[in-house]
């Protein structure tokens, strides 16, 4: 990954003290955007909606394959937590 981000808090997280993890299965094209992101795996459901644009957001760096740039699927963890965790 060239940039990560951090996904937001949400509010609903913080009233309930939720954090926790989301794996987003994200496909990058050959310019290393993300261009389409779901859930692959996650601890709490309300943590979902700022893992996937925390995703969208996330920079790459092409993958290479025969010397070419390749659109590929990743897979990725997103922490999302209250600030300083």
């Amino acid at each position: 990954m060239i940039s990560t981000i951090v996904p937001d808090y949400p509010e609903q997280a913080r009233r309930e003290g939720i954090e926790g993890d989301v794996w987003v299965k994200m496909r990058v094209d050959t310019l290393g955007r993300v261009r389409e992101a779901m859930i692959a795996r996650v601890t709490n459901p309300v943590l979902i909606e700022p893992a996937l644009d925390a995703a969208l957001k996330t920079k790459f760096k092409p993958a290479m394959l025969g010397g070419k740039k390749v659109a590929v699927w990743y897979i990725a963890p997103f922490h999302v937590a209250a600030k300083g965790d």
